[in-house]
């Protein structure tokens, strides 16, 4: 029941700061779907090469708020129940494995600044990462047979209709069906997924073909967006940096994803066995698709170094992160976590002022005293001391705080 309360606390916080941000402020992106939802409900609509024409998981809910309130503004209250399912879901699931890795991962989710940024306007990237999320947990429960699977097909399908990022996803379900196929386990489940999603492409170009007569439409619809985005075209050293250290600088550089990358590396050592083996997979099978992925089949165009594109990879490492941050409680070997959690944030305290904010470097350095005096007092261990596990989690919300005062996205 405690662990219910403390769930109920991070969906408030988490709304709470979502409020903090006042008014969403309608950007070129929520134009566009508005426009497209308000094309819908006149009868007007007509089907184009863009993307962004078809993403009906972002543009049909924003129709409907918009009809129900008769405010365009509200449609980012979609955006907003999306982020508080995945805060949801994430807890949900986790939970049936290890409730304080549940607790600690929703609410590192729930006061990450990019995840609280994007509630507030109508960008499909958060409402894609849900979608993600329920199709890695289908593929979690693929011992159950044909019930997660059908589910994983329609999660897939939806998810593709709030943005063609899902398809990052597919080196991941390639890798745990080649394992599972290698061991002859769970064939059911991966013909009924693998069937469904062509069955499913196969329509959907059936569809389209008889609307626009290209049987092609979607794959040359997705490679028009890169007419519409500037995709610089990488070679020499810049490709070298894309490919090598540069994915990485960017993400110790965003605010949103530098706590998150420190708290996981140790982290991801911890998860060795049980639910955890397979998060981590997760984990580093998106960081891979992020980080070495291209979304165009006719040239390497990399993901973006934009904070929403890579949100995928925020509900892995929160689940990475709490796992680091519940070995700060195993004694010893806790203690020695803790001055390794330490080091990595007065080191980035130090680094920070060389490349980017003063400020955020006092932050840095506030954290590594905080996991400094824990582990020598040991108030880690917090063997009858439930508080103290979310110590570490002050000085993470408190930036939270921070960029909410500094109104980031207005």
């Amino acid at each position: 029941m405690r662990n219910i309360h403390m769930l109920v606390l991070v969906l408030a916080v988490h709304a709470a700061c979502w409020a903090g941000l006042g008014p969403p402020v309608p950007r070129s992106d929520d134009r566009v779907y508005l426009d497209v939802a308000r094309s819908i409900g006149d009868g007007s609509y007509q089907i184009n090469e863009s993307p962004k024409n078809r993403r009906y998981t972002v543009i049909l809910p924003a129709l409907l708020i918009t009809r129900l309130t008769g405010m365009p503004r509200a449609a980012a209250l979609w955006a907003l129940a999306c982020s508080l399912a995945t805060i949801l879901l994430l807890y949900r699931w986790l939970s049936r494995g290890d409730a304080g890795i549940a607790v600690m991962a929703a609410a590192l989710l729930s006061l990450n600044i990019v995840q609280v940024i994007y509630s507030t306007v109508l960008f499909p990237d958060i409402i894609v990462s849900l979608f993600m999320f329920c199709v890695a947990w289908c593929v979690f429960r693929r011992s159950d047979g044909y019930m997660p699977a059908g589910q994983g097909v329609l999660f897939f399908i939806t998810g593709f209709f709030a943005k063609e990022i899902i398809l990052l996803m597919l080196p991941f379900l390639l890798y745990v069906w080649l394992r599972d196929a290698m061991q002859k386990r769970h064939q059911a489940f991966w013909s009924l997924f693998f069937g469904g999603l062509v069955i499913s492409y196969a329509a959907i170009s059936a569809i389209l073909y008889r609307i626009t007569g290209d049987a092609l439409f979607i794959v040359r619809s997705v490679e028009a967006m890169h007419n519409e985005v500037f995709v610089p075209h990488l070679s020499g050293m810049a490709l070298w940096s894309r490919l090598t250290w540069e994915p990485l600088a960017w993400l110790l550089a965003q605010p949103g994803y530098v706590f998150l990358v420190i708290l996981a590396i140790p982290g991801l050592f911890m998860m060795r066995k049980g639910p955890a083996r397979f998060w981590k997979a997760y984990l580093l099978w998106m960081a891979a698709a992020c980080w070495w992925g291209t979304t165009s089949l006719e040239r390497f165009a990399p993901v973006l170094l934009y904070d929403r594109m890579w949100m995928p990879l925020l509900v892995p490492l929160c689940v990475a992160a709490a796992y680091g941050l519940e070995g700060l409680r195993h004694g010893k070997a806790g203690k020695r976590l803790g001055f390794l959690y330490a080091g990595l944030f007065a080191a980035a305290g130090i680094v920070w002022p060389l490349f980017l904010s003063l400020k955020m470097s006092f932050v840095f350095l506030a954290v590594a005293v905080l996991f400094l005096a824990g582990s020598r007092s040991g108030m880690f261990d917090h063997e009858g001391k439930p508080l103290a596990r979310a110590l570490p989690l002050l000085p993470y919300a408190a930036t939270t705080v921070y960029f909410i005062l500094m109104n980031t996205n207005h």
